[in-house]
C-alpha cells in the first residue's frame, strides 16, 4: 500500500513540476499596470527622414519603420567632422513599455556616455509621445516627439543646474529622391 501511495505522490508531483511553469506563464505578471497599452508600432508616424536645427546647429534625424518589435534611429547634429555629434536611438519594448535607447558619439565613433540612456514612453495622444527618464545624471528627462502637419516638433526638457531648461527643434521631411 505504501509503495502505491509513494507512485501517486512521484506521479503527481511530477505533473505539477512539468505543468506549473506554463500555468504561471498564462496567467501573467501579476501587476496589470505594468503592461503598457503602447507598442512599438504606435509609433510608425515619426519614421522618415527629417531636417531642422538644434542648438544653433543643423539636425538630420532619421527614423526607419518598426520592424520586429523594434524602431531603429540615427541623427547627425552638425556639418563639423571634428565637432558633429551622432546618436543612435533604438525604440524597443522592456519592461512592458516601448522604451528610447540613446547613446551620443563624437569623432571616429567616441562615446560620450558609459551606458545607453533610458527613456520609457509615458504618454502617447495621437501623433505626440512623450519619453521620460528618471535618471537625472542626464541633462534633459523629457523628450516629446509631435508630428504638427508636416513637421515633426522634438521638444527636450531638463535641468541645467538650478534652472529648468527647454531645447524644441523643428523638423522637415525630405522628400524622398524619384530615381
Amino acid at each position: 500500500m505504501n509503495i502505491r501511495r509513494n507512485r501517486k505522490w512521484l506521479l503527481v508531483s511530477s505533473m505539477l513540476v512539468v505543468i506549473a511553469p506554463f500555468s504561471l506563464w498564462a496567467l501573467g505578471p501579476d501587476d496589470e499596470t505594468s503592461m503598457s497599452e503602447f507598442s512599438v508600432n504606435d509609433l510608425k508616424w515619426m519614421t522618415g527622414t527629417w531636417h531642422g536645427e538644434i542648438f544653433g546647429g543643423t539636425i538630420v534625424e532619421r527614423w526607419f519603420a518598426p520592424s520586429g518589435g523594434a524602431m531603429l534611429g540615427t541623427s547627425q547634429m552638425g556639418t563639423d567632422r571634428s565637432r558633429t555629434t551622432y546618436e543612435l536611438l533604438l525604440i524597443e519594448e522592456k519592461g512592458g513599455a516601448p522604451t528610447m535607447f540613446l547613446r551620443h558619439f563624437k569623432q571616429y565613433l567616441t562615446t560620450q556616455e558609459t551606458a545607453a540612456m533610458e527613456f520609457r514612453l509615458t504618454q502617447l495622444d495621437g501623433k505626440k509621445a512623450v519619453f521620460e527618464t528618471s535618471d537625472t545624471s542626464h541633462t534633459f528627462t523629457r523628450i516629446t516627439y509631435e508630428l504638427e502637419g508636416k513637421t515633426l516638433v522634438v521638444l527636450l526638457e531638463g535641468q541645467k543646474g538650478e534652472k529648468p531648461l527647454k531645447i524644441e527643434s523643428r523638423m522637415n521631411r525630405k522628400p524622398s529622391k524619384k530615381r
